[in-house]
């Protein structure tokens, strides 16, 4: 499982795009547009990671 350190939210994981569903809140995305945050609905509201630059 891959993780992501981040400054605001610590160590998290990084997942992708197509697990996040219509129930999960967006937060915003990193400074460069590289990672985009996320609030899961389920998981006790864990904060994930997407990679806006990963190839499809």
């Amino acid at each position: 499982m891959a993780r992501l350190n981040t400054w605001e939210f610590g160590n998290i994981r990084i997942v992708d795009f197509k697990e996040i569903t219509i129930f999960d809140r967006y937060i915003r995305d990193d400074v460069l547009g590289e990672w985009s945050y996320y609030q899961l609905a389920d998981n006790y509201g864990e904060i994930v990671a997407v990679h806006n630059w990963e190839d499809e």
